[in-house]
């Protein structure tokens, strides 16, 4: 039993496959290449480094009080002298000691250029242990205070 298809039938099936196959064909051979940015292809090359951990060890306990009698009462001493002169000591810092210049992150613009004072950030206008930040240049900041104008470098 012989099914007879005419002639547009067959040409028919054959676009029908041909729509369907050349598509198809041509996905699977042409690659693309990839436009990835300098941060893409770092991130695709990643493989992060293996964790490792050490066991932790345990100190024995000690049975003498940390804290000593005489401690605490020069601590009460301290206290009763002044909240002022107790705030300084407590921050460890003294108003007319300058500060130290760690980094500067400077865009010239002085609504964002920042410099970084004992670990601080600070940006023009911003006070702290008394001096107040005047100007940020590349290399250095300018520092307002009690004893006068101070510059501080990063050479």
């Amino acid at each position: 039993m012989m099914v007879k298809l005419s002639k547009e039938a067959i040409i028919a099936v054959c676009c029908t496959l041909a729509a369907l196959i050349v598509p198809a064909l041509i996905f699977l051979t042409v690659k693309f290449p990839l436009k990835q940015t300098p941060d893409e292809r770092s991130l695709v090359t990643f493989s992060p480094t293996p964790v490792t951990l050490s066991p932790r060890i345990w100190r024995e306990a000690s049975s003498t009080c940390p804290v000593a009698l005489k401690a605490l009462t020069i601590e009460r001493q301290a206290i009763a002298a002044s909240p002022a002169d107790h705030a300084l000591k407590q921050a460890g810092t003294d108003p007319a000691q300058l500060p130290q210049l760690t980094f500067i992150l400077y865009e010239g613009n002085p609504k964002k250029d920042t410099a970084i004072l004992d670990g601080r950030l600070l940006r023009q206008g911003n006070s702290f242990n008394g001096w107040k930040v005047s100007k940020i240049e590349q290399k250095r900041v300018q520092l307002t205070g009690r004893i006068g104008t101070q510059w501080l470098s990063m050479e």
